[in-house]
């Protein structure tokens, strides 16, 4: 399937300050900060020959390949070219177990790249959040930025760049056909599926102060876009650095009107162990 689109845009925002100590409790101040206009033409190429069950796909293949470009028009305040691939397996074993991989990357070039956000899965309920660098909390790179999931363990806003890619693992398995309960509320549940992951993810490309400013010249930024997905120390062992790694498990309930997951995962850090795993619960069917 073949997609063109084409729209205009016209993003602005306000900073509202409710309430101001020194005005003696009068209302505070509206502050416009910065707007974008732009122009983009996206393309679209996706084949689908999946066959779904209770939760999510469970064999055939899914992949897409997507290229969005803001040309420099009247009125256009972005110059960029972003292109994105994402190419999925489903594999069934017997009826009801799945080895699922996923492989996906992109990356976004011109005068005003757009920047890659990972960490974290899609419909996060208790959704745990980093926090932004100042130099890249705009409108123009959070507005039309992208948001690759999942690489659980991580927060939202963990790893951001103009390039990354992300790869996911996953074995599915039935884990409880049938739970009744008589107290306190009689419930009968079924069809809880099991899931083991591993994500792997990198983000790289990052705005980097290149010159710092003087009295006469203001400071010079720059894209690095080196990669370092990790090394050796001196005592022989192997540290991630660029590249990020989680392992965990979950599981997966149909509730009728939308899929619930749970998922524990943990970081590898190779160097050090990160006792505490990150619990994370949203809806939504399984990639």
């Amino acid at each position: 399937m073949n997609i063109l689109a084409l729209q205009r845009s016209t993003y602005n925002r306000n900073r509202y300050n409710p309430y101001d100590p020194y005005s003696y409790g009068l209302p505070g101040e509206e502050q416009a900060l910065d707007g974008v206009d732009s122009f983009t033409i996206e393309s679209e190429y996706v084949k689908d020959t999946t066959l779904w069950g209770y939760t999510g796909p469970v064999n055939g293949t899914r992949y897409k390949l997507n290229v969005e470009h803001s040309p420099v028009a009247i009125r256009s305040d972005l110059d960029y070219t972003t292109v994105e691939a994402d190419y999925r397996k489903y594999f069934r074993i017997g009826q009801r177990y799945n080895i699922i991989t996923r492989f996906s990357g992109g990356a976004s070039m011109g005068k005003h790249p757009r920047m890659f956000f990972l960490g974290g899965t899609s419909y996060w309920l208790n959704a745990r959040i980093n926090s932004i660098a100042q130099d890249i909390e705009s409108s123009k790179d959070l507005y039309f930025a992208r948001f690759p999931f999942p690489l659980r363990g991580y927060k939202y806003y963990s790893l951001y760049g103009r390039r990354y890619f992300l790869t996911n693992f996953e074995f599915r398995f039935p884990f409880i056909d049938y739970l009744a309960f008589g107290w306190p509320l009689p419930m009968t549940i079924g069809n809880i599926n099991g899931v083991l992951f591993t994500d792997i993810g990198a983000a790289w490309g990052n705005l980097k102060l290149i010159r710092t400013g003087t009295a006469n010249e203001p400071p010079v930024y720059g894209y690095d876009d080196s990669f370092h997905g990790g090394g050796q120390t001196d005592s022989g062992s192997f540290y991630l650095d660029d590249i990020k790694m989680t392992w965990g498990a979950g599981i997966r309930m149909n509730l009728g009107f939308a899929v619930l997951r749970f998922d524990t995962a943990w970081k590898v850090l190779l160097e050090e162990k990160d006792p505490k795993p990150m619990f994370s619960i949203a809806i939504g069917p399984d990639f």
